[in-house]
C-alpha cells in the first residue's frame, strides 16, 4: 500500500479452505489482520502457539471490537514525511499523525483519499488511540537477532528490504516536524514523474525536476536517490555524488542507494571510499548479483 493507508489498498480479504470443508461458504466481516495467519495456521496443525504476537485463531471470527493495527513509514523513509500509522474495528478507522482523522461507521468505503473523516467526540479518537499506546508499548521484533538465513528468507519476500538500512524510526504519536503525507503526496507522486521521465531518455527534464522536489524538501530521500542515478547515467560522477550522499550521511538510504554511492565512488576512482557502502548495502540485501559484484570491483581496485 505505500505511501497511503486507506481502504483502497488496506482491506484485503481473506480467503481460507479449511480441512475437511468446515465452514464452507461462510464468510465473516470481523477485522483482521496479516498478523493472525501464523497462530491460526498453528492451531490447524496442532502445535503449540506461545502467544507471543498479536495475531488471534481465525477458526473463531474475533467480534467487531477488535483492533487492528497498521501503518506505513514509506513516506517517511523515502520522501522525509510523517509517519502513519492507526488502528480499525468493526465500528470505525482512526489515522493517527498530523491531520488525525477518524472514519465512523462500515468503512469501505468511507475513506478515499478525499475524504474528510471527522470524530464523532473526543471518547472516539480517544479509545483509537489508547488502543494504539498500548500497542506500542509492547515488545517488538528483534531484527538484529534474526538468523542470517532468516533475515534473507524475509527479504526475499520483496518487503523487509525496502526501506533504509539504518532508520531510528519514530512513534505516529511523536512530532517529528515533517509535512503529513496528504500535504506531501504531490511531491511525492512529482519524484514518481521524474522517474519515468528518465526512463523515456529525458534526463537533463527528470534532473531539473527532482533538484526543484530536493529543494523543497530536503528529506526527499528518493529524489536525491533518483537525481544521482540519473546523473550517473548522464556519465557525470561527481554531481552523482552530490545527490546521493547526503540521504547517505543521514542514515536515511536504502540499499539501493548505498550501491549507487558505491558505483559513484568506483567511477571517480576512490574504490576505498566505495567498499563500506557497497558491505552495507550487501548486508542489507545479500544475494544481490550487482551489489556483489560492485563490491568485488571495489576490492579489485583497491
Amino acid at each position: 500500500h505505500s505511501l497511503l493507508v486507506h481502504d483502497a489498498t488496506m482491506h484485503v480479504p481473506l480467503l481460507v479452505r479449511w480441512p475437511g470443508g468446515r465452514a464452507a461458504g461462510t464468510r465473516s466481516d470481523a477485522p483482521g489482520s496479516v498478523c493472525d495467519v501464523f497462530p491460526t495456521a498453528m492451531a490447524l496443525l496442532g502445535l503449540e502457539d506461545d502467544l507471543s504476537h498479536d495475531g488471534v485463531d481465525l477458526r473463531d471470527p474475533p467480534g467487531p471490537g477488535r483492533r487492528v493495527y497498521f501503518e506505513s513509514y514509506a513516506g517517511y523513509i523515502g520522501f522525509g514525511l510523517a509517519p502513519l500509522a492507526g488502528i480499525a474495528d468493526g465500528n470505525g478507522k482512526w489515522i493517527g499523525g498530523p491531520g488525525a482523522r477518524l472514519y465512523a461507521g462500515n468503512r469501505p468505503p468511507l475513506d478515499p483519499p478525499n475524504a474528510t473523516g471527522a470524530p464523532e467526540d473526543g471518547a472516539d479518537v480517544a479509545r483509537y488511540r489508547e488502543a494504539l499506546e498500548a500497542l506500542l508499548a509492547r515488545p517488538t521484533l528483534d531484527a538484529a537477532g534474526l538468523t542470517e538465513g532468516a533475515g534473507h528468507a524475509m527479504r526475499a519476500l520483496g518487503y523487509a528490504g525496502a526501506g533504509a538500512v539504518e532508520d531510528d524510526l519514530p512513534s505516529v504519536l511523536d512530532d517529528t516536524g515533517r509535512p503529513s503525507v496528504e500535504e506531501g503526496l504531490a511531491d511525492a507522486l512529482a519524484t514518481y514523474e521524474a522517474v519515468t521521465v528518465a526512463g523515456v531518455g529525458r534526463r537533463r527534464e527528470a534532473i531539473e525536476l527532482l533538484q526543484g522536489l530536493a529543494r523543497r524538501n530536503p528529506r526527499n530521500a528518493m529524489a536525491a536517490q533518483m537525481r544521482g542515478a540519473v546523473h550517473l547515467e548522464e556519465g557525470d560522477a561527481a554531481e552523482a555524488e552530490r545527490g546521493l550522499a547526503r540521504p547517505v550521511d543521514r542514515g536515511a538510504a536504502g540499499p539501493e542507494a548505498l550501491s549507487l554511492l558505491g558505483e559513484v565512488y568506483l567511477r571517480l576512482g576512490r574504490p576505498a571510499d566505495a567498499i563500506p557502502h557497497l558491505k552495507r548495502a550487501a548486508d542489507a540485501r545479500p544475494g544481490d548479483p550487482k551489489i556483489r559484484a560492485r563490491l568485488e570491483r571495489a576490492r579489485a581496485a583497491r
